[in-house]
């Protein structure tokens, strides 16, 4: 397994070969785009995926390159990344897509291609994901939370989607990848382009079967407090800003 390999100053990128087996790469010269992919993978007992087999596709306002696999170590709990090279005019990056070409789960809780904003999420089995991409002038949000200590408390690290509301508006819904075990603080980081004002309030929607009670959580600084979100709800919880009393 290689991560990386040039000819003469060709990119071929990362691949491997089996045993006994032959294959063919592409090579890239100097007038090719270049993506520079990195992640965390999540530090849950089941996040880490292989090192190999999930198929990046970059998608832009022009066009999309070929599927190029990602190599690279995911181990849970590690950043990692990736280079690629595609001859393809895309334009700015508007989405990133992404296929499971095995039978290794993969949860990453931030991933960035060339600087643009994927944030956390997962591929499963065999299956293809796709994911906006947001760039330089798209807003953060922080997210930090502290898991309750009860034996039925901990989460999923993932399937609870965010929408910030504010006072001109909200964001999109967004996945929180994170650790959300019993009793541990943890947090996401995701990027919207709307502009939502300041924050007024938190709304959480849980996609899943897992029940997450959470003590403390906080948006940018914003307190929410502690809450819950049941299996399949929305609970939606107010914001409080600096000048709020504690």
């Amino acid at each position: 397994v290689f991560t990386s390999l040039t000819v003469n100053g060709y990119h071929v990128g990362g691949g491997s070969v089996d045993d006994y087996k032959t294959e063919v790469y592409p090579a890239y010269g100097k007038d090719a785009s270049e993506y520079k992919v990195l992640f965390e993978t999540g530090s849950g007992q089941y996040n880490g995926g292989s090192s190999q087999g999930y198929m990046f596709t970059i998608v832009g306002a022009k066009g999309e390159t070929s599927p190029h696999d990602c190599v690279a170590n995911r181990e849970k709990g590690t950043s990692n990344g990736c280079t690629f090279y595609d001859n393809a005019d895309i334009g700015d990056i508007k989405e990133v897509k992404i296929y499971n070409s095995g039978d290794d789960w993969w949860v990453f809780t931030s991933l960035t291609v060339n600087g643009y904003h994927v944030g956390g999420g997962s591929v499963d089995d065999y299956k293809t994901e796709v994911y906006p991409a947001y760039g330089k002038d798209a807003s953060e949000y922080k997210v930090l939370f502290e898991t309750g200590s009860g034996q039925y408390y901990g989460g999923s690290s993932q399937g609870y989607m965010f929408t910030i509301v504010g006072t001109k508006g909200e964001t999109s819904p967004h996945n929180c990848v994170a650790n959300k075990a019993k009793g541990t603080s943890n947090g996401c980081t995701f990027y919207d382009n709307a502009d939502i004002g300041d924050i007024k309030e938190v709304k959480i929607y849980n996609s899943g079967d897992d029940w997450w009670v959470f003590t403390s959580l906080t948006v940018n600084g914003y307190h929410v407090g502690g809450g819950s979100v049941d299996d399949y709800k929305t609970e939606v919880y107010p914001a409080y800003g600096k000048d709020a009393s504690e």
